[in-house]
């Protein structure tokens, strides 16, 4: 049986954009509009060279799908792209990357360029890398460029814009705060040029 490509999104749109750029890197693409119809060809066809999954999916999520992936084979054999129209499931695939063998997270309003490249990538089957577990660069040069691939990383996971926090995450650092008995709790990123809180609690004025 031939390498495939597992996509699985409810968007037809955007499950063919996902078709076409696994077709031009080699790989017989196979689709389905939901996540159980994706853990039934994952249990028929094996782990597949490369998964895109979105994360909101129909009857089960992607995570449950990304679980069940690692149960069949490595991030190294069986590569993931997550895609997501919300910040917080980002968010959350980015802190569980190591764990499920997510190579790179995704919005939804990703350049056809990027997807390309993180497809590519995927399938270079570099070694996953925690952000925690990353090596300190060795030089200025390598430093700078780490920098600018944080920057870049953030950038395309689209965390940051201007609509009111999230009241779910308002309501997950206030819980925070309140557990360990602090008068201030925040969800923060360092930007190039600011610092931006993306859910705070105890600021006052904000």
């Amino acid at each position: 049986m031939s390498a495939y490509a597992l996509i699985a999104g409810s968007d037809a749109e955007d499950t063919a954009t996902y078709k076409n750029i696994v077709t031009e890197a080699g790989l017989d693409a196979v689709e389905a509009r939901d996540g159980e119809a994706a853990r039934r060809i994952l249990r028929e066809r094996g782990a597949p060279a490369l998964l895109i999954t979105e994360l909101s999916l129909p009857r089960a999520d992607g995570f449950a799908l990304l679980g069940d992936l690692r149960k069949l084979a490595s991030a190294e054999r069986s590569p993931a792209l997550v895609i997501s129209a919300f910040p917080e499931l980002r968010a959350t695939a980015s802190m569980l990357s190591e764990q499920l063998g997510i190579r790179e997270v995704l919005g939804t309003r990703t350049t056809l360029a990027n997807l390309r490249r993180a497809v590519n990538d995927s399938l270079q089957r570099a070694p996953v890398l925690h952000p925690k577990m990353s090596r300190p660069p060795g030089s200025p040069q390598e430093a700078a460029g780490g920098e600018q691939a944080r920057l870049a990383q953030i950038a395309r996971m689209e965390l940051v814009d201007d609509l009111p926090p999230d009241e779910t995450l308002q309501r997950l650092v206030a819980d925070v705060a309140k557990a360990f008995d602090v008068p201030i709790a925040l969800v923060c990123l360092i930007l190039e040029d600011r610092q931006w809180f993306k859910a705070y609690y105890g600021l006052e004025g904000k």
